[in-house]
């Protein structure tokens, strides 16, 4: 398929040319770029033009403000709104429930915060659809807990 490949690197590396003459070597060098070494990278396929393109994006030094500029203010991308994507934000607020809601309200230790959080992503990884019930039910299993944290947010 159709795609363009838009990528940054800031470190040269020398490499070194060798060609063969006669019967020798003869040695050049040259400064170039380590396809190993991309800071960022972005591939843009020429797919699902009315969703907005399919990108794939890889960012390995950027922390803060430089990533969030890379992906925000340079490419203006915006996350897929599909499965993957709410299912990410179904665990990370199941996540942050369990991690700082849950401990103010009921005296839960670490090793129960760690359990709930293992039977939630089981229960992602098992089922078709989300039901907040079900999810409930199996993934808490106690009524006096409940994910009231995932209406309130």
């Amino acid at each position: 398929m159709d795609a363009i490949g838009l990528f940054k690197s800031e470190s040269r590396e020398t490499y070194l040319k060798v060609y063969p003459t006669d019967d020798n070597f003869e040695i050049d060098y040259e400064d170039g770029i380590n396809i190993n070494k991309l800071d960022k990278g972005t591939i843009i396929f020429n797919i699902e033009k009315e969703k907005g393109y399919l990108v794939a994006i890889i960012d390995t030094v950027s922390k803060g403000y430089e990533a969030q500029y890379w992906k925000d203010d340079f490419l203006h991308v915006n996350p897929r709104e599909d499965e993957y994507h709410h299912t990410r934000n179904a665990l990370t607020l199941c996540k942050n429930f369990v991690v700082e809601q849950l401990p103010e309200e009921f005296d839960i230790n670490k090793a129960d915060q760690v359990d709930i959080l293992n039977r939630s992503m089981k229960f992602f990884k098992e089922k078709e659809k989300f039901n907040l019930k079900e999810f409930s039910d199996e993934v808490i299993g106690q009524p006096e807990l409940t994910f009231r944290g995932l209406h309130e947010r």
